[in-house]
């Protein structure tokens, strides 16, 4: 399912069921399908947010980081440019009508810009997806 544009919102949480072991779901596991042609894409934040995930999950499991960067890598998420103090600015009414944090405002906001669908996990922003009238794909 991909919108006009043939891309997918991807955000931290379903990132996460995408390269962490704990949090894989079928319908995440369906998402990386190897004959898929969309391309994931995601605001600069994306970035920050996944390689804050590695560090928590390495940390608590005693693990080396070094395999989830590279699965992480291996996604090849198109982070979009970092936006200016305006375009920030402009997502605090998204926030505050959808009750989203500024980062998952980022998203939605990036797939109604692309009239792509959001894969998340996150039961607000699934929420707020639908509310907002943006696909959304639920990887819960």
């Amino acid at each position: 399912m991909t919108g006009r544009s043939g891309v997918i919102v991807l955000d931290a949480s379903a990132a996460a069921s995408l390269v962490l072991p704990s949090q894989e779901t079928p319908a995440s596991r369906a998402l990386l399908d190897p004959n898929s042609r969309e391309r994931f894409v995601a605001p600069d934040i994306f970035l920050w947010e996944t390689y804050n995930l590695v560090v928590r999950y390495a940390r608590a499991h005693k693990t080396n980081a070094a395999p989830l960067v590279e699965a992480l890598a291996s996604l090849d998420v198109e982070a979009w440019p970092c936006l200016t103090r305006r375009q920030i600015a402009g997502l605090i009414d998204l926030g505050l009508t959808e009750n989203l944090s500024l980062f998952d405002a980022a998203y939605l906001a990036l797939a109604l810009d692309l009239d792509a669908p959001l894969a998340t996990r996150d039961a607000g922003l699934v929420k707020a997806s639908a509310l907002a009238g943006a696909p959304c794909l639920d990887l819960r």
